[in-house]
């Protein structure tokens, strides 16, 4: 069976052209945040804490969602309702892979644009270079997640 999204790079393109944008974003905020001075300098003991928890979270977080999304069932993997192992089956019999790869990676890159938007504020308004380190592990996450045409194969067919 062959899907609308295969053959059409433009939809790959598409999800390019979404997952950059979201990171150029953060490279320009993060830019003006380190050419801006500091609202305050030293954040608040309680900012920064939020900041060490919740951007390591939501890196797990997006990361774990991916993965489930991804998840293709029974028809890649095992039948869990079968006694034996299956083989995998066809990519092209699931018409729904090149709207689940999609999505999985346009919520997963929001969550972690989020995480990183909470770390550069937090850094805005206190200084502390170390807050805005934290806040670029999502953007390399995102980097490292980019979706290539290798990944689209693998995943759509």
């Amino acid at each position: 069976m062959s899907h609308p999204g295969i053959g059409n790079p433009p939809a790959l393109r598409v999800l390019q052209l979404i997952v950059a944008s979201l990171v150029m974003s953060l490279g320009i905020f993060g830019v003006v945040a380190v050419m801006v001075a500091p609202v305050r300098p030293g954040a608040p003991g309680m900012l920064r804490t939020v900041v060490l928890v919740a951007v390591p979270v939501a890196v797990a977080t997006a990361l774990a969602l991916r993965r489930v999304m991804l998840r293709r069932l029974d028809r890649s993997s095992t039948n869990p309702y079968a006694g034996d192992a299956e083989p995998a089956g066809d990519r092209g019999d699931d018409p729904d892979a090149p709207q689940r790869f999609s999505v999985a990676t346009i919520m997963s890159s929001a969550i972690l644009e989020g995480a990183a938007l909470l770390g550069i504020v937090v850094y805005l308004m206190g200084g502390q270079p170390d807050l805005l380190a934290v806040a670029a592990l999502p953007v390399v996450i995102m980097l490292l997640l980019f979706p290539t045409a290798g990944r689209w194969r693998r995943f759509v067919g």
